[in-house]
């Protein structure tokens, strides 16, 4: 019988989300750009030799986690995560610029263990598979201390892979693209693309510029996320030349 990665114990595998289902529901429900009908690509694999196809449920592996993990253990943190991202971001919670354009959301009350370990998890568990959309993820000796934390459920500090959440708005920005390993000031980190979102998970020993410090999510401060016009960003200008699309 196969083994858990998670719990290490020889158990019935399972259809496993590296990234939780219901995340994807903007997918589904995008129009923009297209015509009644129109099939319209939303995952984007910049990097990587997979066909085009539509997709709107997203990867998934049977070989890396049972059942009593995948929703036992992290299954209450996605719970969580999609449901502070879908459903939390009202607009008594926006602070607008001098202009009174959307510039951050801010959210006083929530629970800094739930939703670190829904990002950490997300991180892990991409990095775990073989599926081809997350194959630019390597965490080499970081891959096990990030398990065991997950396996203790422990979320850490603000600086152990410290996490900083964005949040796109306007023209395409529930479109999705594979995650990928990036550099800044000499700091290492993972950029994630999701729909309508975005987060930075820190793989370093070092700390994010002083400058990102109050955008780290922490416990006993509120979060801040930072919104940012899909169009204007790096992402937007990757995938205009991508045809590829991953398949479920």
């Amino acid at each position: 019988m196969p083994i858990c990665c998670l719990c290490g114990l020889d158990k019935q595998l399972i259809k496993a989300h590296i990234i939780s289902r219901k995340l994807y529901e903007p997918i589904r429900q995008a129009s923009s750009g297209s015509s009644p009908g129109d099939q319209v690509p939303r995952m984007y694999a910049v990097g990587t030799t997979q066909k085009s196809k539509q997709a709107q449920n997203g990867p998934h592996d049977s070989n890396i986690l049972c059942e009593s993990c995948d929703g036992g253990v992290i299954g209450p943190w996605d719970n969580y995560g999609r449901s502070l991202l879908l459903n939390s971001l009202q607009p008594e919670n926006n602070l607008p610029d001098n202009t009174g354009k959307s510039a951050v959301y801010k959210i006083g009350d929530f629970d800094y263990k739930k939703l670190k370990l829904f990002f950490i998890s997300m991180l892990w568990r991409a990095a775990i598979t073989d599926h081809p959309f997350f194959e630019h993820i390597n965490l080499g000796p970081w891959e096990k201390k990030l398990r065991d934390m997950i396996h203790s459920q422990d979320p850490g500090m603000k600086h152990d892979f410290s996490v900083i959440l964005f949040k796109y708005e306007g023209d395409f920005s529930e479109i999705m693209q594979n995650p990928s390993r990036q550099r800044q000031d000499g700091i290492n980190f993972y950029r994630f693309r999701i729909p309508r979102y975005g987060f930075l998970v820190k793989v370093d020993q070092r700390e994010f510029h002083s400058e990102l410090h109050p955008f780290i999510l922490s416990p006993n401060q509120p979060l801040l996320i930072r919104v940012l016009e899909y169009k204007n960003s790096k992402e937007y200008e990757q995938i205009l030349d991508v045809k590829d699309q991953i398949p479920d």
